[in-house]
């Protein structure tokens, strides 16, 4: 979340992405992030392409 204000209150244009990845992202966190990075800079969900990395990835965030 600190990130997400040092870039929204930054004069350097750029935008926000985020890799939705079912079972770890829902909607409600989409929602949040929507709200907390506001009008003022682009925000992108990027489609999730499922693979062995990710299933890796679903080992430590899912415990």
């Amino acid at each position: 979340m600190v990130s997400i204000l040092l870039l929204k209150n930054s004069p350097i244009e750029g935008e926000f992405r985020t890799t939705f990845i079912p079972g770890i992202h829902d909607e409600t966190t989409i929602k949040l992030i929507q709200r907390l990075v506001g009008n003022s800079k682009s925000y992108k969900v990027n489609q999730f392409r499922d693979g062995e990395t990710v299933n890796e990835i679903r080992k430590v965030v899912i415990k």
